[in-house]
């Protein structure tokens, strides 16, 4: 089924021996770009930044096994907040650079989902959290600055 939740991805980290480790969830930012949790890309033990070889991103459909709809793609680079606090969790945000990007048609239900948020109070606080991040509202961030 497509989701109606185009932007939003499931990512997944495997260890070397490609058995799935962990998962977290993260939201297409760009057609190559998704915006996760910091502590998603870190080593909880030692806080060192993950292989972006271990990760894979899955999009395209709210049921994450269907494989007639979803796309899986790798990452191949981690941008991880310089500000971010392994230990308190502070500034917690990430972005994975995918290797190839995503079908037009996530960016396409992106365009729609923001302009149905338009108008309905805090748009940009509701767009970072739920969909494209709108650079003009958010700023010249350092995590967007390393873009």
């Amino acid at each position: 089924m497509q989701s109606d939740w185009p932007f939003k991805a499931f990512v997944l980290y495997f260890d070397a021996a490609g058995n799935p480790e962990y998962n977290c969830t993260g939201t297409v930012v760009a057609l190559n770009v998704v915006l996760t949790a910091g502590h998603c890309t870190v080593d909880e033990t030692t806080a060192a930044l993950l292989d972006p070889a271990g990760f894979a991103v899955v999009t395209g459909s709210v049921d994450w096994t269907d494989q007639s709809a979803r796309q899986v793609i790798p990452v191949s680079r981690i941008l991880v907040n310089p500000a971010y606090n392994s230990v308190t969790d502070a500034h917690d945000a990430a972005l994975l650079v995918l290797s190839t990007p995503l079908d037009s048609a996530i960016h396409e239900g992106r365009q729609r989902a923001r302009a149905s948020l338009e108008g309905q109070g805090e748009t940009g606080r509701a767009c970072l959290a739920l969909g494209p991040i709108d650079q003009e509202r958010v700023g010249n961030t350092p995590l967007m600055q390393m873009l």
